[in-house]
């Protein structure tokens, strides 16, 4: 696995620069070898729909991704913005398999109607607890529960507060290993 921070980068200009040259420098390198899967994500993906550019070109790797080896997955939390442009529809159209979780009541009825969504299954989206969701396949659809496993919540948690209590502790891959090693060694004896 590999993983690129924008993070520290400004918000409005060099943010949705960098997300563009890390997942294009991604696209290029893994692209080469179609015998292999991969799979490229692209969190807070509705960035790069700001700029016609941008959108057409995450549009286009999206279309040639299957013949590629390589499975395309972009992740928002800002899905309206992807139907406001052509390129974000071109982008939902080839995602067959769409993961919702909760919702915010303003953006519930544009979700609803572009994912065929009931009505049981729009109110569940709006109430959903932490972790629960819709997975979304084709016309079925089923609720899903998702938890992170320790090492995966450190990793990509974005609250403030548990990036405070990480830093506090001082949580390292090397500190999770010894820890993974100690758990394995409680249940052979």
């Amino acid at each position: 696995m590999l993983t690129f921070s924008v993070g520290g980068l400004d918000e409005e200009i060099m943010r949705p620069i960098g997300l563009f040259v890390t997942t294009r420098w991604a696209w290029n390198k893994l692209s080469r070898d179609r015998r292999k899967k991969k799979r490229i994500v692209v969190d807070e993906a509705q960035t790069m729909m700001d700029t016609h550019e941008t959108a057409k070109w995450l549009e286009d790797a999206f279309r040639r991704s299957r013949k590629r080896n390589i499975s395309m997955c972009a992740c928002t939390q800002g899905f309206e913005v992807f139907l406001r442009v052509p390129e974000g529809m071109g982008i939902l159209k080839n995602s067959t398999t769409k993961f919702m979780m909760k919702q915010e009541p303003i953006d519930i009825e544009a979700v609803k109607e572009k994912f065929a969504l009931s009505i049981g299954e729009a109110e569940f989206l709006l109430t959903a607890p932490k972790g629960y969701g819709i997975v979304k396949a084709n016309d079925d659809a089923s609720v899903f529960f998702a938890e992170a496993t320790e090492k995966e919540y450190r990793m990509f948690t974005s609250d403030p507060n548990d990036l405070a209590v990480s830093k506090e502790v001082g949580f390292s891959e090397q500190r999770y290993k010894t820890d993974q090693a100690q758990k394995r060694s409680f249940v052979q004896a």
